[in-house]
């Protein structure tokens, strides 16, 4: 594989991982809003949860910026 198309091939996975994240927040959220969620966590699970999801995503939105800027 060349070093352009690995390089688009990082973006690509940084950013579906991106995208995934912010659905797992959503999630999150959305349970937390509803007071029990589906039972299987507690909410003080569910906030530990969406505390580490929203740092992942900012450990991410980083790594895909730099990914990005190299690029040029």
């Amino acid at each position: 594989m060349k070093t352009l198309e690995q390089k688009e091939s990082a973006i690509n996975k940084a950013t579906a991982k991106v995208i995934t994240l912010q659905f797992d927040i959503a999630d999150y959220k959305r349970e937390i809003k509803g007071g029990n969620g589906n039972g299987a966590l507690s909410q003080e699970q569910l906030e530990s949860c969406l505390v580490s999801a929203e740092r992942e995503l900012d450990i991410w939105n980083y790594i895909l910026k730099v990914l990005e800027n190299e690029k040029d």
